[in-house]
């Protein structure tokens, strides 16, 4: 994957069409195009959705940053996702464990301390359900403790 995600921040609207213009000539060059449903000049204090975050600032100057919903969304279904394959014999604990935390270390970079404990009751019960639900891998081909992809 290539990152292609970008954001300027400037005081001119002037300036920031012209960097944009300047973005777009470069991009064309590659034979590229942005997205025109995505590039967008806005007022900072209207917010700005960017990386999984939808980002504020206050009057006072403090920048908040605030998970999208469909980043917890995307968070619930691959967790799901996993723990059903962990149920049928297809994945380690430490896989669905590992998945957890580097997406709730991501979450945790916003202001969502809120979000994180709810995030994590739901996964404690839905863990415990999908444990009940565990078939007797000893038949099964090990698992072997790297084995996290989803496809």
């Amino acid at each position: 994957r290539v990152m292609d995600d970008m954001i300027l921040l400037h005081g001119d609207r002037d300036y920031l069409e012209y960097c944009r213009d300047e973005i777009i000539r470069e991009l064309a060059l590659l034979k590229l195009e942005p997205n025109t449903d995505k590039t967008k000049i806005v007022p900072l204090s209207a917010g700005v959705t960017f990386l999984g975050f939808n980002w504020k600032v206050t009057e006072t100057g403090k920048v908040l940053a605030f998970v999208k919903s469909r980043t917890v969304k995307d968070f619930r279904h691959t967790l799901t996702k996993l723990m059903k394959m962990y149920a049928r014999g297809e994945r380690s604990r430490k896989c669905i464990e590992d998945s957890k935390r580097s997406r709730m270390e991501f979450m945790g970079k916003g202001n969502s301390h809120k979000l994180l404990e709810r995030l994590e009751q739901w996964y404690e019960e839905r863990m415990d359900y999908y444990e009940h639900q565990r078939i007797d891998v000893q038949s099964k081909k090990h698992v072997p403790e790297g084995t996290c992809g989803i496809r």
